[in-house]
């Protein structure tokens, strides 16, 4: 996930080097959330040693509380009611300042007010206890998606075709984050389920960057065939 959220990172800034609109910032530093929360989320799993693992763990959640409020900045971008929709961007906006600045604590005292502890959970060495301001994460991981879903279905009834086959697109590949990247949930409250949908991420990244670049290639064919490719060149890795 790290990596092709790096290649398309570096692809944007290519393809945008002289013209670069709102969307495409905003795009840039979700994808480059993605590749923080990716690789802290490594680190945590593969780690055996316990300040590691706390170390790791704060650097994922840098990622995770950037990646959903870029997420919802995106989509409003994209649906053309950033604007309209302004009051809920700035209430998202400072519930992620004041998160990051939680987790940022732990670096500058070593206090824990974030994430409680590191602790083995079923298969993982270690997994993250939260603390009580995690809650307000939680919100993002829930009403955010949600939210984000509820917005681009009504924008289907009033779309151009064009716009239409993006947006379902977007909508599929935002289900897939969705179930992805909140599979970590559970265990982070102690229901033993572990995150096997964390194998969903790459293919939500995959799509997604699809939807955004491919304008006019929306035949479903063509999209079968390369998600197929990538499914079997992940398979071979």
């Amino acid at each position: 996930t790290a990596f092709g959220a790096a290649v398309i990172a570096f692809n944007v800034i290519l393809k945008k080097a002289k013209i670069r609109t709102r969307f495409d910032i905003f795009y840039g530093l979700l994808v480059c959330s993605l590749i923080i929360w990716a690789v802290g989320r490594y680190g945590l799993l593969i780690t055996n040693q316990y300040n590691l693992a706390l170390f790791w763990v704060h650097l994922l959640y840098f990622g995770s509380i950037l990646v959903h409020v870029f997420f919802l900045h995106v989509i409003l971008i994209f649906l053309d009611i950033e604007k309209k929709r302004k009051t809920i961007l700035i209430i998202f906006y400072i519930n992620a300042i004041f998160l990051l600045i939680l987790n940022s604590i732990y670096f500058i005292s070593g206090s824990n007010y974030f994430i409680k502890d590191v602790i083995p959970k079923l298969s993982f060495n270690y997994y993250e206890e939260p603390n009580i301001f995690y809650n307000l994460h939680l919100i993002n991981y829930i009403f955010i998606p949600f939210y984000a879903l509820f917005e681009m279905i009504l924008a289907l009834r009033n779309s151009t075709y064009e716009k239409k086959q993006q947006l379902k697109l977007i909508i599929f590949s935002s289900i897939l984050g969705f179930f992805g990247g909140n599979s970590v949930v559970p265990l982070v409250y102690n229901i033993r389920i572990e995150p096997f949908l964390l194998i969903l991420v790459p293919f939500h990244l995959l799509t997604l960057a699809y939807a955004i670049t491919k304008h006019h290639l929306f035949n479903i064919k063509t999209i079968a065939t390369e998600l197929l490719t990538f499914a079997i060149w992940i398979a071979v890795l």
